[in-house]
């Protein structure tokens, strides 16, 4: 299956996944087809991706995406936005987390379950309201796997999964606007202040934009002094705002580069690249020879460089499978959504 813009959605496209509101109420059944009545009312629940299959995609078993499993934890945003409120009103104490714990034990116990088969990977925003809330929904879930990968004990998946969802509180406070860097530490101090969260929790909310280097806000920590479960969720975010920004395109960031920005400990970072899946199977991509393929498989000896199948032709025969790590000066040069004409 393949995610596709609503804007780019073209008749008769096959839906491969249910689609559901903000709200989580079905909203389009899988297996429908696209129509432009059907665009229209996805423009109009501010749905901005969904997911299609086509004579394109090849993946019978397509892995993991937590873009499905946000519809369990979607309803949580007005619990975030409440407390970001708080925060706001200097309001104190008034929220109860039950809810969010009750979440995190069901998103636990699938991710056990399935620790092995799941793989990091990224989804863009579906919903345009809330976007951030959206966001580190899926870097909660996606840090939660590393965590796992990495065999941590279960009270650490659970800092982690806290950590990462309330780690941006401040933002939803009109405190922040002119002291945006500052979020971090206004976010940790007012949870630490009225709410009973462990302090492996607050550490997270307040070291998340650090960086190993000393680059990162907002004490410009040095890996020394940051903590393994906050290193865990900033590599996650990086990955995102690079998937989020198509700067995963090879030509505009390489693997060297990517290892270079963050400097991670060796641990972290080899887990975390032998289980990421930097470009989705069934995505289509454009490649310098003005060859048109599908990503079949990950190379996770490098994961900037996938496998790639050919479905229009220019230099390479049509069904051409090609590993790019094999061919150094074939780039990946764009994203598409249906091959062009």
């Amino acid at each position: 299956m393949r995610l596709v813009p609503t804007t780019d959605l073209k008749d008769d496209i096959k839906v491969a996944l249910d689609v559901y509101t903000y709200e989580g109420n079905l909203l389009l059944k899988k297996g429908s087809f696209i129509t432009e009545a059907i665009i229209e009312k996805l423009l109009l629940f501010n749905l901005n991706y969904i997911y299609i299959i086509d004579e394109f995609c090849f993946d019978k078993n397509a892995d993991w995406n937590p873009h499905i499993e946000t519809y369990k934890l979607i309803k949580n945003h007005i619990l975030i936005e409440q407390i970001g409120m708080d925060l706001t009103h200097s309001k104190h104490g008034l929220i109860d987390l039950a809810y969010i714990y009750d979440l995190r034990e069901d998103l636990l116990e699938l991710l056990i379950q399935n620790q092995e088969e799941y793989k990091i990977v990224y989804t863009p925003i579906i919903f345009s309201p809330h976007c951030r809330i959206t966001k580190n929904i899926y870097i909660a879930m996606n840090s939660v796997l590393l965590g796992l990968k990495l065999k941590l004990p279960k009270e650490e998946l659970e800092f982690i999964f806290m950590g990462s969802l309330l780690k941006d509180v401040a933002l939803h406070s009109t405190n922040v606007v002119k002291c945006r860097r500052m979020h971090p530490y206004l976010g940790y101090k007012f949870l630490q202040h009225d709410y009973d969260l462990d302090d492996k929790v607050l550490e997270i909310v307040l070291q998340h934009h650090e960086r190993l280097d000393g680059s990162g806000y907002p004490f410009k920590l040095k890996s020394e002094s940051i903590s393994k479960l906050s290193k865990i969720v900033s590599l996650i975010e990086i990955l995102y705002d690079i998937r989020a920004s198509q700067n995963i395109l090879y030509g505009r960031y390489s693997k060297k580069q990517f290892e270079y920005l963050l400097q991670y400990d060796k641990e972290i970072l080899d887990v975390f690249l032998t289980n990421v899946e930097l470009y989705s199977k069934d995505m289509m991509i454009q490649l310098s020879s003005g060859d048109t393929g599908v990503v079949i498989e990950n190379n996770y000896d490098d994961v900037f460089r996938p496998v790639i199948k050919i479905i229009k032709e220019k230099q390479f025969s049509k069904g051409t499978v090609i590993e790019l790590i094999k061919c150094p000066k074939l780039k990946i040069t764009s994203i598409l959504y249906f091959p062009e004409d």
